[in-house]
């Protein structure tokens, strides 16, 4: 199974309900719609989602060349950081992650969370190992 596809079974991405825009050559964009559920105590969007939703972007895009590379299995990640630049409120939030470099063992990625009026919540910054195996 392509390594991609492994990710799209992602049970944490599935439950939030998480939905794929689009995937491959090294990006993805993903999106949430985030209602009451995802407040946090005053009364805005949880950090932890917005990074959820980064992360999950991250992910996609790192798989989607996994297969390409020879005796690559899947990709993980190694270090990720994100800065929080504004409050996210209700509504629909997309993650777009672009590949910035890659070679037969590491790839960097950057991924940018924005609301549905394009204002940035989040820029998510990722490192990606290349396995030979999927354990």
């Amino acid at each position: 199974m392509k390594a991609v596809e492994l990710v799209k079974q992602d049970k944490f991405a599935l439950f939030l309900g998480i939905k794929i825009i689009s995937v491959g050559g090294g990006n993805a964009k993903v999106s949430l719609e985030c209602g009451k559920h995802c407040l946090n105590g005053i009364g805005r969007i949880q950090g932890g989602v917005t990074y959820t939703l980064a992360d999950y972007a991250f992910a996609l895009a790192v798989n989607s060349t996994a297969d390409e590379t020879d005796g690559i299995a899947c990709a993980v990640g190694m270090s990720t950081t994100a800065t929080f630049l504004r409050a996210g409120k209700i509504g629909t939030f997309y993650a777009e992650a672009k590949e910035v470099s890659k070679n037969k063992t590491i790839g960097h990625y950057d991924v940018i969370v924005t609301d549905e009026n394009g204002e940035v919540i989040v820029v998510f910054n990722g490192v990606a190992y290349f396995k030979k195996d999927t354990i």
